[in-house]
């Protein structure tokens, strides 16, 4: 009888332990359950604002792209007008400079023949003056 009362005794307080002990794991896992809600709602926020920002960015660098292509058919238009531009001055100056060097041969050649014309000049006075010396004597 005894060993039958330790034995009642000994399931009376397993049994309380192990209702105990389910009580205590149905709380933690209701604790996880709320804890794991919580961490699934903070990821769908999560994810909504960077795919947000991920749509922002997506956007900015489109932007940015076309932003860049008008950039590129600007300087493209320039170039190719400073380069017209260019060839434009270099034709001018070449013909400023062939107009200059034939300016210079004409003016060459003026200075050329009058400078002639005075040793002619020259030569004749030399003459003159010296039939006048001789003349004279």
């Amino acid at each position: 009888n005894r060993t039958q009362a330790a034995l009642a005794s000994a399931g009376e307080s397993l049994g309380g332990s192990i209702a105990s002990t389910k009580r205590d794991l149905l709380a933690e896992h209701n604790a996880t359950q709320a804890v794991t809600a919580a961490f699934r709602a903070d990821l769908a926020m999560t994810r909504s604002y960077l795919l947000a920002e991920h749509n922002v960015t997506r956007a900015a660098v489109a932007d940015g792209n076309a932003f860049n292509a008008g950039v590129n058919e600007d300087l493209a238009t320039t170039k190719s007008d400073l380069l017209a531009e260019h060839a434009a001055t270099q034709s001018a100056v070449a013909a400023v400079n062939a107009a200059l060097v034939s300016d210079l041969a004409t003016t060459k050649s003026d200075l050329l023949a009058e400078h002639n014309t005075t040793q002619v000049a020259v030569a004749a006075s030399s003459i003159a003056l010296g039939e006048n010396l001789t003349t004279a004597s």
